[in-house]
């Protein structure tokens, strides 16, 4: 009950401190705490709405693989809690892999440009150059950070056909079984050596059925 009780006044504080609108990065960090708070107390609904503000403000976002995760994940705990509507919705929030590596190097490029114009920063104004170039040792570790992310994401195999699998079962749940059969066969006919194929192909099978 104390737990309970303390996630609810954690919610209560998140949500003020958002609003209808995430504003700066402090706000996108609160948010993705907020949703999977939401999603824990099995609220889909809430979760959901969050996770479309988050993505609304997708370039306050400071690590897309990690938010990609994190939307599974909340696909999946509305899934276990038999919200298949909410669960669907968050799984085609999630990006494919050449998305993800699209925004993600769009966001180091914003960083590196960000260097470039407090050195311009500085030039105009030289008494600037302390606070300035602190910032930027700031952000030259936030582009190395970000660089190894991708560099260890891009080693990783395709997230795709997990998130279709998700998909798919999501549309039997929700009696749309033609979706279903879709998803599945584009599973075989794309993903020839991945392990998604069989429960895949037995989804097919029982959606035919």
């Amino acid at each position: 009950e104390k737990a309970a009780g303390k996630t609810d006044e954690a919610v209560k504080t998140l949500e003020k401190f958002i609003g209808n609108e995430i504003k700066n990065s402090g706000a996108m960090r609160g948010a993705n705490i907020l949703a999977q708070l939401y999603a824990a107390q099995g609220n889909g609904a809430k979760a959901l709405h969050i996770l479309e503000l988050i993505h609304q403000k997708i370039s306050l976002v400071d690590n897309v693989i990690e938010l990609n995760g994190l939307t599974v994940q909340l696909g999946d705990k509305c899934y276990e809690k038999q919200q298949y509507k909410e669960a669907l919705a968050c799984y085609r929030y999630a990006y494919p892999r050449e998305q993800i590596i699209r925004l993600q190097n769009e966001r180091i490029a914003a960083m590196q440009k960000q260097i470039e114009d407090n050195l311009a920063a500085v030039r105009a104004n030289p008494a600037e150059i302390t606070t300035l170039a602190a910032r930027n040792n700031e952000i030259k570790s936030d582009i190395a950070n970000a660089q190894k992310l991708l560099a260890d994401f891009a080693k990783l195999p395709t997230i795709t056909p997990a998130i279709y699998l998700r998909l798919a079962r999501c549309f039997y749940e929700l009696d749309r079984k033609w979706e279903s059969i879709v998803v599945d066969q584009e599973i075989l006919d794309r993903f020839h050596n991945n392990p998604e194929r069989e429960p895949a192909l037995f989804g097919l099978i029982v959606a035919l059925a």
